[in-house]
């Protein structure tokens, strides 16, 4: 089975960057344009693109030659700016395929003895592209080994200041998905609020609806409920089930009961607390009745 291609990592602007130099180059000249860039390890060892440029050159349809002086002033200014020692020449192939042609197989080969390796890109306007690096010397041998890279587009972080301008000119409306409360129809009248409707072709009957408070903090608008909404919603009614379970089971007193619908109605409010113990068993009844 072919193994996978090694990763080299660049952030999205570089490429487009890049892609722009390149669709620049043939809309104005049909040429082929060219540049460097810095090979940079990251604190785990991966290797960045880091701030492609281009330099001064002359450009054609099939080539382009970057001129020796700044290329020599290019080296200096960034290692003496960032630190770095290890740089990529990359070119486009305009409207054409990105693949090695046989003058950039030459300048490649060039490098021989320049360095102990290079890094290469090629790539076109519509974004195709080949990644190599080529060593030349490994533990002292004279030798010439190419291995392809696959590159892996990185979307930069926002900064704190972009941040800012998002929560300055953003403000967060009511969420508008939402979908029809569900109702059990019979006549119950006791924890949760009722209402007189008509439901599957019957009319004035009198029915159980799901806790009718409005409150926009649990995404309740009008006679609907978001869908965070009903999530709050079951979350309270697992906490009302809870609590009527423990006090039949003798585990919690009635003034422990009403503390506990109290804290679900914290989490979504429509629930009423009873006033008698009495009224317990009629409570359960009206809340499996809600359930369809």
């Amino acid at each position: 089975m072919k193994s996978k291609k090694p990763i080299v990592y660049i952030a999205e602007t570089d490429w487009n960057k890049l892609l722009n130099y390149a669709q620049c180059a043939y809309d104005e000249m049909k040429s082929e344009i060219g540049g460097m860039a810095e090979m940079v390890p990251d604190k785990d060892g991966d290797m960045w693109i880091k701030r492609p440029t281009i330099l001064k050159q002359e450009v054609a349809p099939a080539n382009c030659d970057l001129d020796e002086t700044a290329l020599a002033q290019y080296y200096g200014t960034v290692a003496k700016k960032y630190g770095s020692s290890d740089f990529l020449w990359w070119h486009s192939h305009a409207d054409m395929s990105a693949f090695w042609s046989a003058t950039d197989k030459k300048t490649i080969e060039d490098n021989d003895g320049g360095s102990a390796h290079t890094w290469s890109l090629v790539l076109n306007i519509d974004g195709d592209y080949i990644m190599q690096l080529d060593v030349f010397n490994l533990a002292g041998m004279k030798l010439h080994k190419s291995q392809e890279f696959e590159l892996c587009f990185i979307r930069r972080q926002y900064t704190d200041a972009f941040k800012k301008k998002v929560l300055d000119l953003c403000e967060k409306s009511i969420t508008t998905s939402v979908f029809n409360k569900p109702h059990h129809i019979g006549y119950y009248r006791g924890i949760i609020g009722g209402g007189t409707t008509s439901v599957h072709g019957a009319s004035n009957v009198n029915q159980l609806s799901l806790p009718v408070n409005t409150n926009v903090d649990y995404g309740i608008v009008d006679d609907t409920i978001a869908y965070d909404g009903m999530e709050l919603y079951n979350k309270a009614t697992d906490m009302v089930e809870l609590a009527l379970t423990e006090f039949n089971g003798d585990r919690m007193t009635f003034p422990e009961f009403q503390a506990a619908i109290e804290n679900a109605n914290k989490v979504y409010d429509g629930y009423r607390v009873p006033t008698k113990e009495k009224d317990v068993p009629f409570y359960a009844h009206q809340l499996e009745s809600a359930r369809i």
